[in-house]
C-alpha cells in the first residue's frame, strides 16, 4: 500500500512540475525576477517544515493536518522541480541547478523533524533533572555573590566609621576631627631587609623624586616585584603616628582611594585588627587569622551587626585579596604573652605567604619578640618643618570648622590660618618646642594647648605638664589599659628620678639604681609597690621612659627630665641649688623652666653679681627674663641697660661679651628643617659680625660692608642686621663660626636657595645670600622694594640716557646678586689703574682717530677738558697715577680725522651731546664743586670716561657699518665694521656692572639707598 502511495506521490509531482515548468512560460511569469521567484520558494520550504513540526497526531493515525502537510509537500516539490527544469530550459544553468539542490529538503523535512522531536523528548526524559541542578547552581552562585557584594560594602561602610575620626588617645574629645582632613604623610625609611636584594630599595628610591620622602605606599607598590615587601613591621616612637598612618590605610581602602594617593597601588581589602583587643585570644585559643578576622568582624558593630558570608575571609585570604594590618605589638605588655602574639603571627604568614602583612611597633616591643618570616623593617620618621607647617594649618582649619558646627567660609579659613601661622612661628623660635613638634602626638599637644590660651613659648611648663598628664594618665585610660596610680602620684616619683639624675649630670641610668632612687618615694605613694615593675610599665606603656640599651634607660627627652626635675625643685624649695649651678650650662634649661613657674629675679640678679659672668650665664639672664612667670621692673632694666652699655664699647671685653651673647641665643634658637639640619630665622647682627670683622682684622684682612667708611658699625646699629656683605665674606664668616663651634661637631654654612624660601626670615626688608647650583643669590627681598631701589639706583645712574632701560634693569640684577669679588679684587685702586691704562693704551693704538671728525672732538673735548678738568685732576690725581693722567689728557686732545656725512654727525651730537652734558657736566660738576665728591666717584669716573670712549666708538663704527662711503675711507668691510662694534659692546657690558656697583656703593654711603645683602646660616650635624 505504501508502495502505491509513494508512487501516487511521485506522479502527482511530477504532474505539478510539467504545469509549473509551462505556467513559467506565460508572459506574465516570465515577467517576474527570478530571485523574487527563489526567496518565495524557500519561504514555501519554510512554511511546510512549521507545519510538519507542528501536526499532531493522535494514536499514530494522520488527522486531517497530516492531509494538508503531504498535498503542501507535493506542491512544494513540484514547484521546485517544475522551476528547476524551466530555468534549465532556457539556458539559466545556475538557477536551474539552484532549484533542483533544493528539491530533497521537502522530502528530508519528515524525517529531521521526527529526528529533533525524539531528541528533545529524550533530552528532557534524561538531561533535565542535571540542567536543573546546574541552573540552581548558577542562581546559587549569583545569589551569594550578590550577598559578598552587599557584605563587602556594609564591611567597607563599618571601616569607615570606625576609622573616620582623627584620634589622639589621652585628648579630650571636645570635637572630633576628620582624619583625611588632617592627616599628613609619614615619611619611612628602610632599618633592615631580610632576604632581599640591596636593589631593590634602591629601585624604590629611584621611583621617587625625594629619596628621603618614601611613603608607605611605595612599598605597597612594588610588593609585585619585590615578595618581601609583603611582610613589613613597621617601627616608631610613641606618639610617632603608627595607628594612626594604619587607620589612614584602611580608610582609603574602604573609600577606594588608593589609586589617586599612588597609580601603581594594589586592591587590596583592608583588614585592621588591635593586637591588644586579640592578644588573650590568640594566647589562649590560637585561632586561625580568618577565624579571628571573623570574629572581630561580627563584633564591630553593635547596631545591625555584621555577618560575613561562610568562609568568606578564608577565601579572600588564599586569595592574596587581604592587606592585614597588625598594631601595636609592643602595647601587648606581658612579654611572654606579647611573643606568643609574635608566633602567631608567624604561623599566619607562613599560612598564607601572599598575602601582604604590616605590624607595627615600638623598637623595644619588636625587639623582645621578633618575627621570623623575613620581614622589611621600616622605620616611621620624625615631622621635618613643612610637615609640621602642613599639619598645623589643616589641624587648626577643621578644629575651627568643627567648634562652629560644620561651617567654613572665608572668615573661618582667616581665623584658622591667623592661629596656625602664630603657632608656626612660636615653634619655629624655641627649639625646645620644634624638638617636640617633630612627634605627631606631641604635636597635636603643642596645637592643643596653644588653641586653649596661645600659652606658648612663654608657658612651655603648661605644655610639658599637659604632656605628662597625657602620657602618664590620660592616654592609659583611653587605651582602656588600668592602672592603679594616678598621674600625679607617677609624676611625683619620676620628679625624684629626674632632679637625683640631674644632680648626678646624666641622662642615664641603670635599672638597679633607678630602683635605688625611687624605691622611698614610690613607697610614700603606693605602698609596697614593685621598683621594676614601675619602669617597666612607664617604659612600656606611658613611653616617658625608653630603655636606652639592655638594662640602661633614661627619659624619653631630656627635655622632660629638666622640666620634672624644675617642678620637683619649686615644690621643695630649693631655688638656692639652681643659683648655686647658675653659670654651669647643664643646668641652664632647668633653670628656664624653673624661672617659667615663678619669680625669676633673684637668678637675674645673681648673674648681674657675678664679676666675669660668662656667656651662657649672661643668656641664661635674658631667657630667664623673657620665660619667667615675672621680674620685678628694676631688675629687668638693669640688664636692658648692661646690655646697651657693653654693645656701644667697641674693642672692650664687654662689647666682646655682650655680642657673644647675642651669638650664643641666636645659635640656641635655629629651627630644625631635616633630621641633622637648623637654620636661622633672622639675619645676623651687626654686633655679632663685627666679632668676625675683628678677628679677621687681626689676621691683616678687612671685612667689613663695602659702604662703611670705617672698621666699625655706626652708633647705634648694634642690634640691626649686617648688610652690603659680598657673598665670598658671607661665606668665610660661616667657616669661622664653624671653627668657632669645631668642639660641638657642627658645620655652619649658606643656606640653599630652597631652604630660604621654604623658611623665610621675619624681616623682608632684606636678603641673604643662598647657594643656588654653584650660584650666589640673594633671596628674601620683596619685590616692591627691590623695584624701588631699582628706581632709585636708576635715577642717579650717569649716562643711563644711552643705554636701554632693560640693561639698566640686568645690570642692576647683576649688582644685586653677585658678590663684588667676582668683578674686581679687594686691591681696587690698583686694579682700576691696571684696567683703565691697559684699555686707554689699546684705544691709542686703534684707528679711532681715522673715524670721527673735528665737529664731535671739540664737543667731547670742551665738556670733559675744560669745563671738568681742573677738577678732575684735583681728584684723580688722589687715585690715578701720572701716566695714566696723561693718557687720558692725550686721548680728549687728539685730533680725529675723517669725514663722515651731515646726517651721520648731526646724530652722532644729537645723541652724545645732551646726555654728555647734562649728566656730566651738571651732575659731576655740581657733586665736585659741593665738596661731595667720595671716593667711589672718584673711583667711577675713569670708568665712566671709558665707557664713554667705548660708546663712541660702537655708535661710530654701527653708523659706519651702514655708510659704504665711510667704510671705503676707512678700509673696513660691513662684516668687519660690525664686529668691531660688538667688540665694544662686551667691553661695555663687562665695565658697566662695575660702574654700577660703584654707584651704587656711592649711594649707600650717602645714605640714599640701603644695601640689602645679609646673613642666614645653616647649621649641619657632621
Amino acid at each position: 500500500m505504501s508502495k502505491v502511495a509513494n508512487f501516487g506521490k511521485l506522479l502527482l509531482i511530477n504532474i505539478v512540475a510539467l504545469l509549473i515548468s509551462r505556467l513559467a512560460n506565460s508572459e506574465f511569469v516570465s515577467q517576474l525576477d527570478a530571485r523574487l521567484v527563489l526567496v518565495v520558494t524557500l519561504v514555501l520550504i519554510g512554511v511546510s517544515a512549521v507545519i510538519e513540526s507542528s501536526t499532531p497526531t493522535t494514536s499514530g493515525k494522520p488527522t486531517s493536518w497530516r492531509w494538508l502537510k503531504d498535498w503542501l509537500q507535493i506542491a512544494v516539490v513540484g514547484l521546485i522541480l517544475g522551476l528547476g527544469i524551466h530555468y534549465l530550459w532556457k539556458g539559466q544553468w545556475i538557477l536551474g541547478v539552484a532549484f533542483l539542490v533544493l528539491i530533497p529538503f521537502p522530502l528530508l523535512l519528515p524525517i529531521i523533524v521526527r529526528f529533533i522531536n525524539t531528541l528533545r523528548q529524550k533530552i528532557k526524559e534524561r538531561l533535565k533533572p542535571q540542567l536543573d541542578k546546574k541552573i540552581d547552581s548558577l542562581a546559587g552562585n549569583v545569589v551569594t555573590k550578590v550577598e559578598e557584594i552587599e557584605f563587602k560594602s556594609e564591611y567597607y561602610q563599618s571601616l569607615i566609621y570606625t576609622c573616620r575620626d582623627y584620634q589622639t588617645q589621652g585628648l579630650d574629645k571636645d570635637r572630633i576631627l576628620k582624619l583625611e582632613k588632617v592627616f599628613v604623610p609619614l615619611k619611612i625609611v628602610s632599618k633592615e631587609v631580610v632576604q632581599v636584594d640591596s636593589k631593590m630599595i634602591q629601585e624604590v628610591e629611584h621611583k621617587i623624586e625625594n629619596p628621603k620622602e618614601k611613603q608607605i605606599w611605595h612599598f605597597l607598590a612594588a610588593m609585585s616585584r619585590y615578595p618581601a615587601f609583603r611582610r613589613m613591621a613597621v617601627l616608631g616612637a610613641p606618639g610617632s603616628g603608627k595607628t594612626t598612618l594604619l587607620r589612614h590605610l584602611t580608610l582609603t581602602y574602604a573609600t577606594k582611594q588608593e589609586r589617586k594617593l599612588h597609580p601603581q597601588a594594589p586592591k587590596l581589602i583592608p583588614v585592621l585588627l588591635y593586637l591588644r583587643d586579640v592578644r588573650q585570644m590568640i594566647a589562649q585559643k590560637k585561632p586561625p587569622l580568618a577565624e579571628l578576622i571573623t570574629e572581630q568582624v561580627k563584633r564591630q558593630r553593635k547596631l545591625q551587626p555584621l555577618n560575613p558570608p561562610f568562609n568568606w575571609f578564608a577565601e579572600k585570604l588564599s586569595q592574596r585579596e587581604c592587606l592585614v594590618m597588625l598594631d601595636g605589638l609592643d602595647e601587648v605588655a606581658d612579654e611572654i604573652e606579647r611573643q606568643q602574639v609574635s608566633l602567631w603571627v608567624n604561623e599566619q604568614m607562613e599560612t598564607y605567604p601572599g598575602t601582604p602583612f604590616i605590624l607595627t611597633s615600638r623598637p623595644f616591643g619588636y625587639q623582645s619578640a621578633l618575627l621570623q618570616q623575613g620581614v622589611t623593617v621600616l622605620e616611621v620618621q620624625p615631622f621635618n618643618l613643612k610637615q609640621v607647617k602642613q599639619f598645623i594649618h589643616s589641624w587648626y582649619l577643621q578644629t575651627e570648622v568643627m567648634s562652629r558646627a560644620g561651617e567654613e567660609d572665608l572668615g573661618v579659613r582667616e581665623e584658622a590660618k591667623q592661629q596656625a601661622d602664630d603657632l608656626i612661628e612660636r615653634v619655629r623660635k624655641s627649639s625646645p618646642l620644634a624638638a617636640m613638634a617633630v612627634n605627631p602626638l606631641l604635636l597635636t599637644m603643642i596645637a592643643t594647648v596653644h588653641r586653649r590660651g596661645n600659652a606658648l613659648p612663654g608657658k612651655r611648663v603648661e605644655l610639658y605638664k599637659e604632656i605628662c598628664q597625657v602620657l602618664l594618665e590620660k592616654r592609659l585610660r583611653a587605651k582602656k589599659i588600668d592602672e592603679p596610680l594616678s598621674a600625679t602620684q607617677k609624676q611625683s616619683v619620676l620628679q625624684v628620678l629626674a632632679l637625683a639624675l640631674m644632680q648626678k649630670k646624666t641622662r642615664e641610668f641603670a635599672l638597679l639604681e633607678g630602683v635605688f632612687l625611687i624605691q622611698g618615694k614610690l613607697a610614700e605613694v603606693a605602698g609596697a609597690a614593685n621598683s621594676q615593675k614601675f619602669f617597666e610599665q612607664i617604659k612600656d606603656v606611658s613611653g616617658l621612659l625608653v630603655e636606652k640599651e639592655l638594662g640602661v634607660y633614661e627619659f624619653a627627652h631630656l627635655s622632660f627630665q629638666e622640666y620634672l626635675a624644675a617642678v620637683q625643685l619649686k615644690e621643695t624649695n630649693h631655688e638656692k641649688l639652681l643659683i648655686g649651678n647658675i653659670n654651669n650650662p647643664w643646668w641652664a634649661e632647668t633653670i628656664r623652666l624653673y624661672a617659667a613657674q615663678t619669680n625669676a629675679s633673684s637668678l637675674i640678679r645673681t648673674v648681674l653679681a657675678l664679676p666675669s659672668p660668662s656667656v651662657e650665664a649672661l643668656a641664661l639672664a635674658y631667657d630667664c627674663l623673657e620665660e619667667g612667670l615675672s621680674v620685678y621692673p628694676e631688675v629687668k632694666r638693669q640688664l636692658d641697660e648692661r646690655m646697651e652699655a657693653d654693645l656701644g664699647k667697641l674693642m672692650t671685653e664687654g662689647f666682646q661679651l655682650a655680642a657673644n651673647v647675642l651669638l650664643s641665643r641666636r645659635l640656641k634658637n635655629l629651627v630644625r628643617i631635616e633630621e641633622n639640619v637648623e637654620i636661622d630665622l633672622s639675619y645676623i647682627t651687626c654686633a655679632e659680625y663685627q666679632l668676625f670683622i675683628d678677628d679677621k682684622r687681626q689676621a691683616g684682612k678687612n671685612r667689613q660692608p663695602d659702604h662703611w667708611q670705617n672698621y666699625r658699625f655706626p652708633p647705634g646699629d648694634a642690634q640691626k642686621p649686617i648688610t652690603g656683605i659680598r657673598a665670598s665674606d658671607a661665606e668665610e664668616f660661616c667657616e669661622w663660626l664653624t671653627q668657632q663651634q669645631s668642639a660641638l661637631g657642627f658645620r655652619y654654612r649658606l643656606p640653599t636657595l630652597a631652604e630660604a624660601e621654604e623658611n623665610p626670615a621675619t624681616e623682608q626688608q632684606i636678603g641673604c645670600w643662598c647657594n643656588d647650583e654653584g650660584r650666589k643669590v640673594i633671596v628674601g627681598v620683596e619685590a616692591t622694594q627691590l623695584q624701588n631701589w631699582h628706581s632709585n639706583l636708576t635715577g642717579v645712574i650717569i649716562l643711563k640716557g644711552v643705554f636701554k632701560r632693560n640693561n639698566l634693569k640686568r645690570n642692576f640684577n647683576f649688582v644685586l646678586n653677585s658678590d663684588f669679588n667676582q668683578v674686581l679684587n679687594r686691591n681696587l685702586n690698583r686694579s682700576l689703574n691696571y684696567v683703565l691704562k691697559r684699555n686707554l693704551k689699546r684705544v691709542l693704538n686703534h684707528n679711532f682717530n681715522r673715524v670721527l671728525n673735528h665737529n664731535f672732538n671739540r664737543v667731547l673735548n670742551e665738556i670733559l677738558n675744560n669745563d671738568l678738568n681742573p677738577n678732575l685732576n684735583r681728584n684723580l690725581n688722589q687715585v690715578l697715577n701720572n701716566n695714566l693722567n696723561r693718557d687720558l689728557n692725550y686721548v680728549l686732545n687728539l685730533d680725529f680725522y675723517g669725514k663722515l656725512n651731515r646726517k651721520f654727525n648731526l646724530d652722532l651730537y644729537g645723541k652724545l651731546n645732551r646726555e654728555l652734558n647734562r649728566d656730566l657736566n651738571h651732575v659731576l660738576y655740581e657733586r665736585i664743586e659741593a665738596n661731595e665728591a667720595s671716593d667711589f666717584l672718584i673711583l667711577y669716573f675713569p670708568l665712566l670716561c671709558l665707557i664713554v670712549i667705548y660708546h663712541v666708538l660702537l655708535v661710530a663704527y654701527k653708523a659706519a657699518s651702514q655708510n659704504k662711503e665711510v667704510l671705503k675711507q676707512i678700509n673696513l668691510s660691513h662684516q668687519k665694521s660690525e664686529t668691531i662694534g660688538r667688540k665694544y659692546q662686551q667691553k661695555i657690558d663687562a665695565i658697566y656692572p662695575l660702574y654700577v656697583y660703584l654707584v651704587l656703593q656711592d649711594e649707600r654711603l650717602a645714605g640714599r639707598i640701603p644695601a640689602w645683602e645679609g646673613i642666614r646660616i645653616v647649621r649641619e650635624s657632621e
